[in-house]
């Protein structure tokens, strides 16, 4: 992250020196986000998950170095969320725990969603075009260092235990910290629910955080690092003042193999079935801003 802090640093200070004029500006507006990944499928090859889109915002501020009158290189240090909302709904498991913190295995049907807010201090570097007094391209390349990681939804579950004991529907909120989160975060008491398995008593939380069902490891759920190439055009309506789209496409993936697993099943020795997805961040940018 310094390295690569101090090399943009370094490329804004040599364009800065060769450049015939430097301007600088600011721009704020909203992200319309997802993440784009493989999907779980069923056996007769029915997709069980989906990612949709959730919207974000941007603001920061941008640094033209001007090597023509009509063309440039320009950085922007920005604030800016990503993410995506992401479902699942189809055969699945669920581990549940006795009074006495014994295991009872279930398998059953889950409805789950996750409404992921990541959030990024993006360093976008690239060149601009001016096609006309009132028209402008641009594209290059997008580092991104992850700021927060907040995800927000339910879990519906309902099944059978290993002991064919009727598993009643229950559900749970999630609220997600990815980085602050450890092992077993649960909100039990007041708002618990109470469920009988197995003739045994189930406390199910009221709220649990992203490690309840899995345990937590040393890699982070999210890379702290991301990298994209983005494109875009903007529209002056006068000299300083413009409205302006760009689609930022990302090119590694932002999450750990350690929590890419299947919800559909467990393997023969009730472990989690490893899936190492490719997730990658896609956003489309709308902003205003000025740059003078």
């Amino acid at each position: 992250m310094k390295r690569t802090s101090f090399l943009l640093f370094l490329l804004c200070l040599g364009f800065s020196v060769a450049a015939q004029d430097v301007g600088y500006g600011f721009k704020a507006g909203l992200n319309f986000n997802r993440v784009i990944g493989p999907l779980e499928q069923n056996a007769q090859g029915e997709a069980l998950e989906e990612y949709v889109g959730n919207t974000g915002f941007h603001v920061g501020a941008i640094f033209n170095f001007k090597l023509d009158r009509k063309y440039g290189v320009r950085a922007e240090i920005l604030y800016s969320q990503k993410g995506g909302r992401y479902f699942y709904e189809g055969p699945s498991y669920y581990t549940l725990y006795t009074i006495d913190a014994e295991e009872i295995n279930t398998t059953g049907i889950r409805e789950e969603t996750v409404n992921n807010t990541l959030s990024y201090v993006d360093i976008p570097l690239g060149f601009y075009y001016r096609l006309t007094s009132w028209l402008e391209v641009s594209a290059g390349a997008n580092v991104g260092v992850l700021a927060g990681a907040n995800g927000a939804g339910e879990i519906i579950y309902s099944g059978i235990s290993e002991n064919s004991g009727n598993v009643p529907e229950f559900s749970i909120t999630l609220a997600y910290d990815y980085r602050r989160d450890e092992t077993g975060d649960a909100a039990f008491g007041s708002g618990s629910e109470f469920i009988k398995v197995d003739g045994e008593d189930i406390e199910i939380p009221s709220s649990a955080g992203a490690y309840y069902e899995i345990p937590k490891t040393e890699e982070p759920w999210f890379s702290l690092l991301d990298l994209g190439a983005y494109a875009g055009a903007s529209l002056y309506l006068n000299k300083g003042f413009f409205v302006g789209v760009r689609a930022n496409y990302g090119l590694i993936d932002i999450t750990s193999d350690a929590y890419d697993y299947s919800l559909q099943s467990l393997d023969e020795n009730d472990d989690f079935i490893s899936r190492s997805d490719k997730d990658i961040n896609f956003s489309v940018q709308a902003s205003l801003g000025f740059s003078f």
